[in-house]
C-alpha cells in the first residue's frame, strides 16, 4: 500500500518518507496520540506565543522594544505583566480580548482542523489556550470523550479519545478563574512544572507508553523542551534498573518544516549551508537528546503543505478501511 500518496515531493529526505510511512501505520492502528502547539491554531486566526505578548505590549500602550531584550517569552510576558500590573491595568482583560471573536476572525472551521479532528488519535493534548480542536470536532459531531483542563489532569484511561489541555484555557464567560489556570508566565511554568504539581506525572504517564505525534511546535520552543525533557529523565530513571527494556518502547514523532523560501538557489550558498546545517543539529539533537524522530517537509510561508498531509493520512484511513469494511460510507473515517 502506498502510504506516501501525493505527498511524495513535500518531504525533504528519503528518511523522512520511510518515517512517514512508519507514521501513517500507526494511525492506521489507531496506536498513536498528539502533542498539539500553536502552529495548528494559527491557521485559524488565533496568536502564536510571541504574537499574543505583542498584542498585550500594543494594546497596553507599552513599546515594543522595552522587552526585546528579553529573549525567552516567558520572562518576557512576565515583564509585561508585571509592567502592566503596576499602573493598575487588566493584564489578562487585554490578553483574553485577543481570543474574543467579536474582534478577531476567528474560524474553528478551517480545513486544517477539518481535517485534523478526522486523525484517529487515541487522544489530543494540546498547550494552545484556544478551544478551536474542540470546536472543529463538534462541528462535525466528533466530540471527544471527555475534556480536562489545568490542573486537574487525571492520567487514567488515557486510551480513549480525551482532549487535554495542559497549559490551561481561555474561557471569555470567566476571565478571573481561567486566568488563575493559565500557564503563561516565568512562574507559572515553574510552579506547574515542580514536583508538586499534578503536570508532570500526568505528563510523564503519557509519554511512557503512548506513540506521540507532535504537531505545530518549533523545536526552539522552552515548552516543548520541558515536555520532551521529562519524558527524557524518566526512561534514564527506567533504564539505570537491571531489568528487560520494554519490548516495544513508544515513539515520538515531530512534523516540522524546512522552508522552501530559505533553501531558494537563488540564495548565496553559504546562506543555503547554514540554514541546513542549523536543520541538521536541531533534529540530530532531538534524536539524540529526547528521542524524537523529525519529519522535515518543504513549506510555504503559509505552510499549508500541513493541510496536504493530513488529508493523505485520512485518505489511507479510508482505503484501509474501506478494503477491510467494504460497505464503510466515504466519510466514514474510524474514530
Amino acid at each position: 500500500m502506498d502510504l506516501i500518496g501525493d505527498t511524495y515531493k513535500l518531504w525533504y529526505r528519503d528518511r523522512d518518507r520511510v518515517n512517514y510511512s512508519y507514521l501513517v501505520n500507526l494511525l492506521l492502528d489507531s496506536n498513536c496520540s498528539a502533542f498539539v502547539g500553536a502552529g495548528l491554531s494559527v491557521h485559524a486566526g488565533y496568536p502564536s506565543f510571541g504574537q499574543l505578548i505583542e498584542y498585550v505590549i500594543q494594546q497596553s500602550g507599552l513599546r515594543t522594544e522595552d522587552f526585546q531584550s528579553f529573549d525567552d517569552l516567558t520572562v518576557r510576558v512576565t515583564k509585561v505583566k508585571e509592567t502592566i500590573d503596576s499602573s493598575g491595568g487588566g493584564f489578562y482583560e487585554l490578553l483574553f480580548k485577543r481570543f474574543d471573536k467579536n474582534h478577531f476572525p476567528l474560524k474553528a472551521d478551517t480545513e486544517l482542523l477539518k481535517s485534523f479532528v478526522n486523525l484517529p488519535f487515541k487522544s489530543v493534548i494540546t498547550t494552545n489556550y484556544d478551544s478551536c480542536i474542540e470546536e472543529a470536532a463538534t462541528i462535525q459531531n466528533l466530540g471527544f470523550v471527555e475534556i480536562q483542563t489545568f490542573p486537574f489532569l487525571d492520567s487514567s484511561n488515557l486510551e480513549a479519545k480525551k482532549l487535554y489541555y495542559v497549559h490551561g484555557k481561555i474561557d471569555l464567560n470567566d476571565i478571573n478563574t481561567s486566568s488563575k489556570r493559565i500557564i503563561l508566565t516565568s512562574q507559572d511554568f515553574l510552579r506547574a512544572y515542580s514536583e508538586n504539581s499534578p503536570l508532570p506525572g500526568f505528563l510523564g504517564s503519557i509519554l511512557d507508553i503512548h506513540n506521540i505525534l507532535f504537531l505545530g511546535f518549533a523545536l526552539e520552543e522552552r515548552t516543548l523542551f520541558n515536555i520532551l525533557d521529562l519524558s527524557k529523565r524518566r526512561k534514564e530513571f527506567i533504564l539505570d534498573f537491571p531489568v528487560n527494556p520494554p519490548k516495544n518502547p513508544p515513539t515520538k514523532f515531530a512534523i516540522l518544516p524546512i522552508e522552501r523560501k530559505r533553501i531558494d538557489p537563488i540564495l548565496p550558498k553559504e546562506e543555503i549551508k547554514k540554514y541546513l546545517s542549523y536543520i541538521d543539529t536541531q533534529d540530530k539533537r532531538a534524536e539524540a537528546d529526547y528521542g524524537v524522530i523529525v519529519l522535515r517537509y518543504k513549506a510555504n510561508d503559509s505552510f499549508s503543505e500541513m493541510e496536504a498531509i493530513i488529508k493523505n493520512i485520512i485518505r489511507q484511513i479510508k482505503g484501509s478501511a474501506t478494503k477491510v469494511n467494504p460497505d464503510l460510507t466515504k466519510t466514514g473515517v474510524p474514530i
